[in-house]
């Protein structure tokens, strides 16, 4: 039984792959873009540190945004195989082994791509302050309760604006970097990455969540109630335009990530 169960499972998936790349040539998408790595190089040297840490740095961005776009792009296409078989075991079993973990993917990236945009452009303006002023590395660092640095560095927007304010536009990155994920992302997905990480977030298509939730009453006694809740599922056809959106969105901070090295580059030349 377990036997046959497993070739009908492998026959479904045969055919379904057959479909994917049946549409892939006979149907018109809207795809995503992939970013041409070759548009994001220099020419000038500024110094070992920097140089070195920059082509780090941008390769793994490009990465991440190139990822999130193809990605998006197999979910646009094996949503409509999906879309396609009527058989509710059918669509369940696609649905599981298709679609369910490449959205779970894309649906942390943006919140990704932005922190590591964050980490790089902090270490890249320190680096061209170093290599061009001859300054010391003043990355701050997180403070304790009691207001004593620690080791580590303070690694967030506050510090991206600070590092980065004598470059010109770079307001215009923080800016961005401070709206991704955007609230149409958060609001469309149901905060969806926030739930993942620290209670349960919504399913995709099938099922409901947090059906019992816990309600505090802010007052004299701070007491709490349980209620009846629940999150519906999130909905293919609705879930892909916001997330063409959102590479959208992150094509901007990688355009505006590198208008900061450039900018680093110029300065390094005069």
């Amino acid at each position: 039984m377990a036997v046959k169960k497993l070739s009908n499972e492998v026959e479904l998936y045969k055919k379904a792959y057959d479909k994917f790349w049946n549409f892939c040539h006979e149907k018109e998408f809207e795809f995503c873009k992939i970013e041409d790595y070759n548009l994001y190089t220099r020419n000038k040297r500024i110094g070992y540190w920097y140089d070195s840490l920059e082509i780090d740095f941008t390769r793994e961005i490009l990465n991440l945004v190139n990822q999130f776009s193809s990605t998006t792009n197999k979910i646009i296409v094996w949503n409509e195989v999906y879309s396609s078989y009527s058989e509710e075991k059918d669509r369940f079993d696609l649905l599981m082994e298709f679609i369910k973990y490449p959205v779970y993917y894309c649906l942390h990236q943006p919140h990704a791509i932005q922190q590591k945009i964050i980490y790089s452009s902090i270490h890249l303006c320190n680096q061209a302050d170093v290599a061009i002023n001859g300054a010391v590395d003043y990355i701050p660092k997180i403070k304790d309760k009691n207001g004593n640095s620690t080791l580590h560095d303070a690694i967030n927007i506050q510090t991206l604006k600070k590092m980065s304010k004598k470059w010109d536009d770079s307001c215009k990155l923080v800016k961005c970097l401070k709206k991704l994920p955007s609230e149409k992302f958060i609001k469309g997905t149901q905060d969806y990455r926030n739930l993942a990480q620290h209670k349960t977030p919504p399913y995709i298509e099938y099922g409901h969540t947090n059906v019992i939730e816990r309600v505090t009453n802010r007052g004299e006694s701070d007491s709490a109630r349980y209620a009846i809740g629940g999150l519906l599922p999130l909905q293919l056809k609705l879930l892909i335009p916001i997330l063409k959106s959102e590479y959208e969105n992150c094509k901007n901070s990688l355009s505006l990530y590198w208008n900061l090295v450039k900018k680093h580059e110029e300065f390094s030349l005069d």
